[in-house]
Order: C-alpha cells, then sequence, then structure tokens
C-alpha cells in the first residue's frame, strides 16, 4: 500500500464530501417524513369540516338513532309489543322535512338511518318551506308541536311527527 500526503487528502475530502452530501440527503429526508407525517395528522382534522348540510343530516341520524332505541326499549320493556304497526314518520328541522311517508316527501334526497323492529323505512328529506304536508293530505305551518293521527282510507295506518332536539333546544327544552 503506497501512502502519500497527496492521496490522503484526496480521499479525506471525498470522505469529507461524501458526509457532507449524506448529511444532506439525511437532512432533507427527515424534511420529507416530518411533511408527510404532519400531513397524515392534519387529514383527519381538515376532514372533520363538514357543511351545514351534513351536519343537519347527521343530527338527524343521531335524533333518530336516540329516538328508537327508547321506542324500542318502550315497547320492549313496558308494553310487550314485538311487532310495529305501519306508521309514517315525520321529523323537521329548521331547514329540512325527514319523512317516510311519500306524501309528506315526494320527490326528495334519500336518507340513510335505522328501521324500527320490523318496518323498513325509507327516509328522505325535502327543504322545507315553512309548511308541512301530513300523510292525511292536511298542511300546517312548522311550529313546536308534536303530532300523531291515523290516517283516514288506510287500513289502521298512522303517521307520527315532531321537531328534532336542536329545535327543541333552540326553543329552550
Amino acid at each position: 500500500m503506497v501512502c502519500n500526503s497527496h492521496n490522503m487528502i484526496k480521499n479525506t475530502n471525498t470522505y469529507k464530501y461524501f458526509l457532507v452530501g449524506s448529511n444532506f440527503k439525511k437532512t432533507r429526508m427527515k424534511k420529507i417524513i416530518y411533511t408527510l407525517i404532519s400531513f397524515l395528522f392534519c387529514l383527519p382534522i381538515f376532514s372533520q369540516i363538514k357543511t351545514n348540510q351534513e351536519q343537519k343530516d347527521l343530527a338527524f341520524y343521531n335524533n333518530i338513532k336516540k329516538w328508537f332505541s327508547t321506542w324500542e326499549l318502550a315497547g320492549k320493556e313496558i308494553y310487550k309489543i314485538d311487532i310495529v304497526k305501519p306508521v309514517d314518520f315525520i321529523f323537521f328541522d329548521d331547514k329540512y322535512v325527514y319523512s317516510t311517508s311519500n306524501i309528506t316527501v315526494k320527490n326528495g334526497t334519500k336518507v340513510n338511518t335505522f328501521n324500527l323492529k320490523n318496518l323498513k323505512l325509507r327516509w328522505k328529506k325535502i327543504l322545507q318551506n315553512g309548511l308541512i304536508k301530513f300523510p292525511d293530505n292536511s298542511v300546517v305551518p312548522v311550529n313546536l308541536m308534536s303530532f300523531t293521527s291515523e290516517i283516514p282510507d288506510s287500513k289502521n295506518k298512522s303517521f307520527f311527527g315532531m321537531p328534532l332536539t336542536q329545535v327543541l333546544r333552540y326553543c329552550g327544552f
């Protein structure tokens, strides 16, 4: 092995360049990794921002889940009901009417939510214009109210309606 000072300096400079270049690459890689990690943590935060319509649909979904759980518990534990007779539901908030009635909501947007025991419910929603048309074809202004009635000329079919909880909270309940 021949050693001279020129080769040592040349090799040392190459080694220094390699270290500097390697360090540069490591720093750059760290920045990329930190950026990706930051992006992954920010994604769930930014994806939680929902439109007003999505927030209302989520509130409707949560309300129906709670109401139906309560009704099923009361029906089972108190009234010993296993089969629910057909009923049309109408719920409303300050912007939408949600219903299983084709008379109340003819051409609405489909909304996925729960069924009630044996009833397979097809929910739809429409923007409310200050009036609600009931399944018996009567029309009433939107107000703080709950109602139930049998539908005339039907085979023991009835309807039930009420405001969603955000309307009740707004009114002080």
